[in-house]
């Protein structure tokens, strides 16, 4: 099979789209151009929109396995250059300290949210995985016990157990985990900043 696009996965988009309802070739010949894009457009995102979200009452429908298998499946290689280009913008994190799983479990799905293009999800997690954070390191100093974030932000600035760097960017990670976990959505730049200011948290916190 000759390639017809520079990667791998656009490739295999444009070889997929030639199919509606596989394993029947959309238009053996000639492809009717409309209505492919309708049904990759409307009709296969119904499916998965029908498990995601509650429908209105007789709106919901049973989608066969073949069917959400060509949705994810023209899906995913549609968004897997997105995909590479948030992954590669991320450098890899070392400690010499121990660093408790469920920090490692909450950075593993804040990061994993943020490639995917899950922007709540990465917001939402990167909040999560700070509070764990800091309940393992300032909790050294100032004794483990249950706190929410912002009470371990105001005690780690109180006690000067973090810089006004730290404590600034801590405070973007706990305003944005607050709006989009009360308020609205998020968007890409937010979940990226949120993610990032993670990442840089934790580098300084672990090092």
């Amino acid at each position: 099979m000759k390639a017809t696009a520079p990667t791998l996965s656009e490739h295999l988009l444009a070889e997929a789209k030639r199919f509606r309802g596989y394993p029947g070739l959309a238009g053996r010949g000639r492809i009717n151009k409309a209505v492919t894009a309708a049904w990759d457009q409307k009709a296969l995102p119904s499916s998965s929109r029908s498990l995601e979200w509650i429908m209105p009452k007789g709106q919901s429908f049973q989608a066969s396995t073949s069917f959400l298998n060509e949705y994810y499946s023209k899906h995913l290689l549609a968004e897997i250059p997105g995909i590479v280009t948030r992954a590669s913008a991320l450098q890899p994190l070392e400690s010499a300290r121990r660093v408790p799983r469920q920090v490692n479990v909450y950075l593993e799905q804040a990061t994993r949210s943020f490639v995917a293009g899950l922007w709540d999800g990465a917001v939402a997690l990167s909040r999560a995985c700070l509070e764990d954070a800091l309940e393992d390191r300032i909790g050294e100093y100032l004794g483990h016990q249950k706190r929410d974030l912002r009470d371990w932000i105001g005690e780690a600035e109180r006690n000067r157990l973090m810089t006004v760097d730290q404590v600034s960017r801590a405070r973007v990670i706990q305003d944005l985990g607050n709006a989009i976990l009360h308020e609205r959505s998020g968007t890409e730049a937010e979940a990226r900043e949120s993610v990032e200011a993670l990442r840089e948290l934790l580098c300084q916190l672990y090092r």
